[in-house]
């Protein structure tokens, strides 16, 4: 094989390459190391709130009554998504009651920054509000959570 050619593939094969590694999707380096469960959905290691509200004083429960603190156990999970449309894979965290019911959790991690893997059952204490009307997840209520705690 005479040198020429012999470069020619070696330039091919190097395009080739290239183009390949071009195309694949980039790697998700934000995602908690494989140590997690693989039956829970993926969680980032820098959770984000699912929306940030203010507290305003307890802003109720859920049902009308203004200025109440509601405790709840459950299971800390990823909300899900309201419809049957296109999801982003983020997850948002997020409470599944022991009633069935999903709560989005706002300032869980100001209180306690431990509480970060899906599946983990804990009990939560807050005022409740309703969720907005542009709510992207399927949830009953957002919690201002005060106390929370492992079980």
């Amino acid at each position: 094989m005479n040198m020429k050619v012999f470069l020619g593939i070696v330039v091919i094969l190097a395009v080739l390459f290239g183009a390949y590694i071009y195309a694949q999707p980039e790697p998700a380096t934000n995602l908690v190391p494989p140590t997690q469960s693989t039956s829970t959905p993926p969680v980032h290691n820098t959770p984000t709130p699912p929306r940030d509200i203010e507290p305003a004083g307890n802003s109720g429960n859920g049902n009308g009554e203004e200025g109440t603190t509601m405790a709840f156990s459950g299971t800390l999970t990823c909300l899900p998504h309201k419809g049957t449309g296109p999801h982003t894979m983020e997850c948002a965290y997020g409470l599944k009651a022991d009633d069935g019911s999903y709560y989005a959790l706002q300032n869980l991690w100001e209180v306690n920054s431990s509480l970060t893997e899906t599946g983990t059952r804990i009990r939560v204490e807050g005022a409740v509000s309703d969720p907005e009307n542009t709510e992207k997840y399927d949830i009953k209520g957002v919690i201002w959570v005060v106390g929370a705690v492992k079980i």
